[in-house]
């Protein structure tokens, strides 16, 4: 079995991050043409704000696709989990899954879950 990585993206997530990335990105235009047209001290702290947050989404972005669920031939691994994150398959007794399907008008789309339970 090859190594498969599968990553664990929501939809929101990924909208804000694509939407910061354009965001920056057209910052970034306006920063530029600012720079052309002349350089003085307020032009210089706009360069130094855009490249701060052009260096913050960069590490937000890889941060988000960097998360996600790495399979091998022997193990799993979470890798959005600080610890206790890589389970062999010899010592996995079962697997339980469960999820919120129950109609409410009070729960949002984030209250809802998903629960893997590994034994």
């Amino acid at each position: 079995m090859k190594d498969k990585f599968i990553m664990c993206l929501s939809p929101i997530t990924a909208a804000v991050t694509f939407a910061m990335a354009v965001a920056v990105a057209v910052n970034a235009y306006f920063c530029g043409t600012k720079v052309v047209e002349g350089f003085d001290w307020k032009v210089g702290v706009y360069v130094l704000v855009e490249i701060v947050a052009a260096v913050i989404v960069v590490l937000m972005a890889k941060e988000v696709l960097k998360t996600g669920v790495r399979f091998t031939s022997d193990k799993v691994e979470f890798t959005g989990v600080d610890e206790n994150n890589v389970f062999e398959y010899s010592h996995i007794v079962k697997v339980q899954t469960g999820r919120d399907t129950k109609a409410s008008l009070k729960k949002n789309f984030v209250d809802r879950y998903s629960h893997i339970i590994i034994f």
